[in-house]
């Protein structure tokens, strides 16, 4: 098939048409480039003296736009899509007419050739197409196609290039500041200001309720008489601290604020004081769970984290908040780190001792500087209390006779009588009411039921019990006898 004549023709003049194609592709890429450079240079230069209005500046950005999509569909994607085969270019006969203007010896006999194709083919028109073909072999035909003249077209391309590196280098501030009014079309710019200032505050950022001072400082050489702040429609004026600082205080603000700064006739950008949010705890209630064997009833303290409670009671802190992320409440032997969920957190302890607590808030713009500083006074279970007062017999010098008084601050569980002589050791419980704060006594005791002979020695003395729940049992003894 390869050897075919007209195979070889063909393929003759797919070469030719696919060379006269990239001719046009490379010719439409210098055309596209160096006619949007131009455009573009036209655009920004004429943008950079005249300051369009932001409607013009739009005419001009989406005039670029189109003409660039329109110069890249036509010179780029077009040759492009028909090199790949995608669109439909010329036909063999076309082809052959352009192959005639530059072999104008082979022009008639190509053409003649491709149209015998299409007859008839006897014997006789074979032989002919077959002898033509075999005369224009010789020919190859995309040597028709010459790039020879693009060396010229290319030349003319660099010149807009060459603007933009000269402008660039002289001044980069026309590119830049021109293609960036162009681009952003929507956006206000303020004409050069020759009142060059700098905010000196770090960030424009104010807590509710309170006052900020909007501190500016000049740093061109010439420095306004007067500096305004435009706030709504509210025209204020600067104080001047130094030669070239002016402040201008915002007071007990309670919405975001936005302003421009005047000099003279010359307007600035616009800024925005952003109001933000400090953490706060805005409801405390600490339910306070006391120890049962004090029978005493639960009790809900609120509007305060001042506590008074018993040793031992259970501590439940609800707090309620405000703009807080993260919630630190710091004891001396415990830390808690808390998130409050939906504005809400809480918290237990069981408290033994005094202690002091603080509740810091803190949010992404605050860790709060001044925590919530509270204590906790915790009464201790007082040791129980005993009063003895002795009764002597001298009749009967074998009988002791005793009344005493027993106290504590939550009751007092037993009281026991201990004896210790020569020959026995031991401890009589002597029936009292149990858990009663306060309670009289009296008690008698015949000595020989102890198995103590008159006159030998003994010592004695009694004992009470509470009945501490947190620490355990705690007495108290009377002087021993």
């Amino acid at each position: 098939m390869e050897n075919n004549p007209l195979h070889r023709l063909h393929s003759n003049i797919k070469s030719f048409t696919k060379r006269f194609y990239q001719r046009d592709l490379y010719t439409g890429l210098v055309i596209t480039l160096s006619g949007s450079t131009a455009l573009f240079l036209l655009f920004i230069l004429s943008e950079f003296v005249f300051r369009f209005s932001g409607n013009l500046r739009a005419v001009l950005f989406y005039s670029f736009l189109g003409i660039l999509i329109l110069s890249s569909i036509k010179n780029v994607f077009t040759p492009l899509a028909k090199i790949l085969g995608i669109a439909k270019s010329i036909t063999p006969l076309e082809a052959a007419r352009k192959i005639g203007e530059h072999f104008p010896e082979i022009g008639d006999r190509l053409t003649n050739t491709l149209q015998l194709e299409t007859s008839d083919n006897n014997e006789l028109v074979l032989a002919s197409i077959e002898q033509k073909i075999n005369a224009i072999a010789p020919f190859k035909f995309k040597e028709a196609v010459s790039f020879q003249n693009l060396t010229k077209i290319s030349k003319w391309a660099l010149i807009p290039l060459l603007f933009v590196v000269i402008i660039s280098g002289i001044n980069p501030n026309i590119i830049a500041t021109g293609t960036n009014r162009i681009v952003n079309y929507n956006e206000e710019f303020a004409p050069d200001n020759p009142f060059e200032f700098q905010i000196v505050n770090e960030d424009l950022n104010v807590f509710r309720n309170q006052n900020f001072n909007l501190k500016i400082k000049f740093v061109s050489d010439q420095i306004p008489k007067d500096v305004y702040i435009i706030q709504g429609k509210q025209l204020l004026r600067f104080k001047k601290t130094e030669q070239n600082t002016f402040v201008f205080q915002f007071r007990n603000l309670q919405k975001t604020e936005l302003f421009n700064i005047k000099t003279d006739d010359f307007l600035s950008k616009n800024y925005k004081l952003e109001l933000i949010e400090k953490p706060v705890l805005s409801n405390i209630s600490i339910l306070a769970s006391f120890p049962k064997y004090i029978n005493k009833e639960n009790k809900t303290i609120t509007k305060t984290g001042d506590l008074v409670v018993p040793e031992g009671t259970k501590l439940e802190w609800k707090i309620r908040t405000k703009e807080t992320s993260d919630l630190q409440v710091s004891f001396s032997d415990t830390t808690f780190l808390l998130k409050p969920k939906n504005d809400f957190t809480s918290f237990k302890k069981q408290v033994l001792n005094s202690t002091k607590y603080s509740l810091s808030a803190k949010n992404q713009h605050q860790l709060n500087e001044a925590p919530l500083t509270y204590s906790i006074s915790v009464i201790k279970d007082a040791f129980p209390e005993i009063k003895i007062k002795s009764f002597h017999d001298s009749i009967n010098p074998m009988m002791l006779y005793h009344s005493g008084l027993v106290s504590d601050d939550y009751g007092v569980r037993s009281l026991y009588f201990h004896f210790k002589s020569k020959d026995t050791t031991g401890r009589i419980s002597i029936p009292i009411k149990k858990l009663a704060l306060q309670q009289s006594f009296n008690h008698s005791i015949n000595l020989k039921s102890l198995l103590i002979e008159n006159g030998n020695e003994l010592s004695y003395f009694f004992e009470t019990f509470d009945n501490d729940g947190v620490n355990g049992s705690k007495s108290s003894r009377s002087i021993t006898q």
